[in-house]
């Protein structure tokens, strides 16, 4: 099991075994774990100094230019950019990551994720506990005696949307970090944003030279991740579906000179979404694995999946992209490039004629179900979006 934890808390009684070959530090009174997947090690930093304790997991796709800026080796890029203010560390880097930094002397914690928090940053709400393993979180709660009990409130979440709306996971003390979110842990937990998405209009432009920005920022974003890849050696994963945010990866990497490419792919076989693959793929010329769902198999894998994603997430969906996954050797493949903002407008915006912002509501999200009603739903969290 992969991930890392720091807390204060006293680990004798925890079970060796979930954190056999594990990487550990005792700085005054935390003690830190963690076992990184050693797939991207140039972008991972566990160093202790004379005054902090740092610690980076992830992967860092600017970390090549931050060193080529600073004239130096990630590892002290990472002190320069927090000795010059603690919320410019993770402002500075992009990627998928968490990490903290520990003032040795006041012994406090700053602990953050990235922008998107798809980096998966949880800690406790009554112990002194953080990590981007929620299930290590957990065992550490048991260990000391606290009780852990079942959130209603994400059971709720589940069966109207199938996913997590807010900082809501299945255990009540444990929350999970929303996006751009940072923590300061002293004598008590103060939390803020170093970055926020909004729809503050903040640039000028004309309408063509806001195409010609949004491409500039696309490419610099593929070639950030296609250069990762690169870098270590390994062949570029990319989602091939039917829908119009791969094909814009696929096709746009492609014109990027990018080569050494394997398109992984599920559906049932003969459907639409498939027939549509099948033609883009052979227009692209990639290398393919698709992996048929017409025996619905991921369906029956429940456990298996929410062991991986903590049930944060519907786990049919995560099982149809496990089921293709655990068929590939990591040794051999670097980062799954997916889909993210290609289809925006037309898919979760309210129609393509999208220009302005648009209030969000509960009834226009994707739920998955309707099971459960939306009047039981918090209106702060629509508020916060």
């Amino acid at each position: 099991m992969f991930g890392w934890i720091a807390t204060t808390e006293n680990l004798s009684n925890m079970d060796a075994a979930c954190i056999e070959n594990t990487q550990l530090s005792k700085i005054g009174k935390y003690t830190f774990i963690m076992n990184n997947n050693r797939r991207f090690p140039k972008d991972v930093v566990f160093l202790e100094t004379e005054k902090y304790f740092y610690l980076i997991d992830g992967v860092v796709l600017n970390r090549v230019e931050l060193e080529e800026e600073y004239g130096c080796e990630f590892k002290d890029v990472v002190q320069k950019l927090y000795a010059e203010g603690g919320d410019l560390l993770p402002g500075s880097l992009r990627g998928c990551f968490t990490g903290c930094v520990l003032d040795k002397e006041s012994e406090e914690l700053f602990a953050f994720t990235n922008q998107t928090a798809d980096g998966g940053l949880f800690y406790s709400t009554d112990k002194k506990i953080f990590g981007n393993n929620f299930e290590w979180i957990l065992h550490v709660l048991r260990a000391v005696g606290a009780e852990v009990s079942l959130d209603e409130q994400a059971v709720l979440y589940m069966c109207t949307f199938g996913y997590m709306l807010d900082s809501t996971t299945y255990a009540k003390n444990v929350k999970r970090a929303m996006p751009g979110e940072c923590f300061k842990l002293a004598d008590s937990l103060e939390k803020h944003y170093y970055h926020k998405f909004d729809n503050t209009k903040t640039i000028n432009m004309t309408e063509q030279e806001y195409i010609e920005h949004i491409d500039f920022l696309y490419r610099r974003a593929i070639k950030r991740e296609f250069d990762k890849d690169a870098e270590y050696g390994y062949t570029s994963i990319v989602d091939l579906s039917g829908g119009l945010d791969c094909r814009m990866i696929n096709y746009v990497a492609k014109s990027m000179g990018y080569k050494n490419i394997v398109n992984v792919s599920f559906s049932q076989v003969y459907s639409d979404e498939y027939k549509a693959m099948i033609e883009l793929s052979r227009n692209l010329g990639f290398r393919l694995f698709h992996y048929p769902l017409d025996n619905a198999r991921h369906l029956f894998d429940v456990d298996k999946i929410t062991k991986h994603n903590y049930g944060l997430s519907i786990y049919s969906g995560a099982g149809a992209m496990m089921s293709v996954m655990e068929n590939l050797s990591f040794s051999y493949y670097g980062l799954e490039h997916g889909g993210i903002m290609g289809d925006m407008a037309e898919g979760i915006f309210p129609g393509g004629e999208y220009t302005e912002h648009v209030a969000p509501t509960f009834e226009e999200g994707m739920p998955i179900c309707r099971i459960l009603g939306f009047d039981d739903l918090d209106p702060a969290v629509i508020e916060e979006f």
